[in-house]
């Protein structure tokens, strides 16, 4: 019996000719936009380079520079401390130069300068990085890119036809943020592509596989715990429920453990996060900032500002996202638990950086906190479309005879 009963359309191998197509048509186009963008994008100041040391500006020149900006720095340079030191202290990578601090090295329990930032994405994207250089964190965005676009597919192909699932997936790889992100080294894109796979496997009753790759999916992102704990609710209402969450929780919990001893390791403490030893200079100095402060109930204007604002809001800049919600109404009809687990993990996502005060940090054109909640409306908007064309075929008339 399959999982999902009455889905259309679970042949895997015109599946498998669809995933084949949207890797070489996306891979293709990717490419040739993080090409142009390379070409384009000459930053008028390349994260600070009047400042750094000679290597680390031969390091950036060897590259794309037009990557040097946000947070990817320290993507970066924790890539090459891991490569070369085989430690995550960036304070050699940076010459302990306290100008170069922003606000994404944590202080260490005995002083390291660990970059804030989850380790996993660096970790992942070494072969990339020692085989083609700095480039390699292009190809590697790409490459993360493609995964994300196949497994949109792969999730709408369990409630929709395979061509409405295919065409969902190619209308939110080119009308989304997704097509933004390209050119770039991010840690969104990286973060979503491993919870999509997570929601996947969960949906399909994979439990253990699937409680393993949240655990990966909280080692890309400290704040996917929030998705993870909406998990449970369709967990609890399974065939096996104890089994099905034992499961996933075998899966799961060891990564969350590595977690917390990471934390002790570096931080001196199991809850003590690097965010909560966020290390700035100030004009009195260095100072030592928690970052938690900025998730405030006061600061709830971001739950309409993330819809309406006219560089991040979805209404701009992920319209297809929105119309996608219509087709919960269809989805509910095919899979009210899977529904109801997409529609939990999309909103924990939109609701939690509603109040995060910091939401627009994103390059115009898209919201990246938002990026697996935009990902996985792929799944009801695939439903809507094939919605609309059954009802075409019904409201069509009968031909004679």
């Amino acid at each position: 019996m399959p999982v999902n009963p009455g889905i259309p359309d679970r042949n895997p191998a015109p599946r498998l000719r669809f995933d084949v197509v949207l890797l070489l048509v996306c891979a293709a186009v990717f490419s040739f936009i993080a090409v142009q963008e390379n070409g384009e994008r000459v930053p008028e100041e390349v994260w600070k380079k009047d400042s750094l040391p000679p290597d680390i500006r031969g390091f950036i020149d060897s590259g794309p520079r037009g990557i040097w900006f946000g947070d990817i720095p320290y993507y970066i340079l924790t890539v090459r401390s891991l490569v070369e030191d085989r430690d995550l202290d960036l304070r050699n990578q940076l010459h302990a130069n306290e100008a170069l601090l922003s606000d994404s090295i944590g202080l260490g329990k005995d002083g390291e300068w660990y970059s804030t930032h989850p380790v996993l994405m660096p970790v992942v994207s070494i072969p990339f990085y020692l085989l083609f250089g700095i480039n390699g964190f292009l190809l590697f965005n790409v490459a993360v890119l493609v995964g994300i676009v196949i497994v949109m597919f792969r999730l709408a192909g369990l409630y929709a036809t395979a061509w409405t699932s295919f065409a969902a997936a190619l209308v939110f790889a080119f009308l989304t943020q997704i097509r933004v992100t390209v050119y770039n080294f991010s840690p969104d894109t990286f973060s979503t592509l491993v919870a999509l796979l997570a929601i996947l496997y969960l949906l399909k009753e994979k439990t253990f596989a699937a409680g393993v790759l949240w655990g990966l999916a909280l080692l890309s992102r400290t704040t996917n715990i929030v998705p993870y704990l909406a998990v449970f609710p369709f967990l609890w209402t399974g065939r096996t429920p104890l089994k099905g969450t034992l499961r996933f929780m075998a899966g799961s919990v060891p990564f969350l453990v590595l977690f917390l001893c990471m934390n002790r390791v570096q931080y001196g403490g199991f809850f003590t996060l690097s965010y909560s030893r966020l290390m700035m200079l100030t004009y009195d100095g260095l100072k030592i900032f928690d970052v938690g402060g900025q998730f405030a109930l006061e600061n709830a204007a971001g739950l309409w500002q993330q819809i309406v604002d006219r560089d991040h809001g979805l209404l701009y800049n992920n319209a297809v996202a929105l119309i996608g919600g219509i087709g919960f109404v269809f989805l509910f009809r095919r899979s009210w638990r899977s529904a109801a687990l997409i529609l939990l993990v999309a909103a924990s996502i939109y609701v939690f950086h509603g109040f995060f005060r910091l939401w627009w940090l994103s390059h115009p054109g898209s919201n990246r906190y938002l990026f697996t909640t935009v990902c996985l409306m792929a799944v009801p908007f695939a439903c809507l479309l094939s919605g609309l064309l059954a009802g075409m075929r019904i409201l069509r008339p009968k031909g004679r005879g």
